[in-house]
């Protein structure tokens, strides 16, 4: 339920009108290995229901799958009723954190002929385990640095060049490998400032690191 709430929030941050993808795929809901999200399960899905049954949210899309690999997710908008509940645009960005990803060691295989391919399971080694402190210590002091967007206030919206927002506490990370190969790959992602124009990433302000 604070997931969902907290997705609604931001969501209603962005536009009044904008919606928000909720996967509810039988692959998405129980799947199994290292990659579940806690968060997805029975459990979620009733949520949704129950929210839409009290007119909380509204469907706007059916999602649908259009390959083995890729489908379209639903999506949900919030009504008004659920003002009385949330303080739907009255937040900030200082109000949400990211929680890290239950693995943040990610082996693909090659992409498919959409050009995506789902996680792969693996057995860990002396490596994969080197990773993946490494990786969660980044994401701790990532967390907890004094991270701030130059010339934005904490309510404003930026778009970055892909036009999505610019979401301050998207800080945790997870490091993916490709083609079902340790060597290939091996990139950081998601962190929010890897999407913003490059003339805008970093720059120190009075020893504090600042976007």
């Amino acid at each position: 339920m604070e997931a969902i709430a907290c997705n609604l929030l931001v969501t209603a941050m962005v536009a009044s009108d904008a919606t928000l993808s909720v996967p509810r795929s039988h692959a998405a809901m129980w799947s199994n290995g290292r990659y579940r999200n806690p968060v997805f399960g029975q459990h979620f899905v009733d949520i949704l229901d129950l929210m839409a049954k009290l007119n909380f949210i509204g469907e706007v899309t059916r999602g649908y799958r259009y390959s083995q690999a890729a489908s379209q997710p639903t999506t949900v908008r919030a009504n008004r009723v659920l003002s009385r509940h949330l303080p739907l645009g009255a937040t900030d960005w200082n109000a949400f954190r990211r929680e890290e990803e239950t693995e943040v060691i990610v082996l693909k295989p090659e992409k498919d002929e959409d050009g995506r391919g789902l996680p792969l399971d693996y057995v860990d080694t002396r490596g994969t385990k080197r990773w993946r402190r490494e990786v969660r210590a980044i994401n701790v002091w990532l967390t907890t640095a004094p991270i701030t967007i130059i010339g934005n206030d904490h309510r404003a919206i930026r778009l970055d060049r892909e036009g999505q927002p610019i979401e301050p506490y998207r800080r945790t990370l997870r490091r993916v490998f490709n083609n079902e190969d340790w060597r290939s790959g091996g990139r950081l992602y998601d962190g929010f400032w890897m999407t913003m124009e490059r003339t805008e990433r970093f720059g120190p302000l009075d020893g504090v690191g600042s976007w």
